[in-house]
């Protein structure tokens, strides 16, 4: 239940001002919040059609 705790309390939040800050989709916030929360890494080999 930690990471969904995380998700719900820490890194929403942070989307959601991303996007209001930044102008950003949900998409684009939520990939960059991932990132740098450590829970995604740059290099993951994730097919990128499957992100857009």
């Amino acid at each position: 239940m930690g990471i969904i705790k995380d998700i719900v309390d820490i890194i929403v939040p942070r989307v959601q001002k991303r996007m209001e800050e930044e102008g950003l989709d949900i998409k684009e916030a939520l990939n960059k919040e991932l990132e740098e929360m450590g829970y995604i890494q740059k290099d993951d080999k994730v097919d990128e059609e499957s992100r857009e």
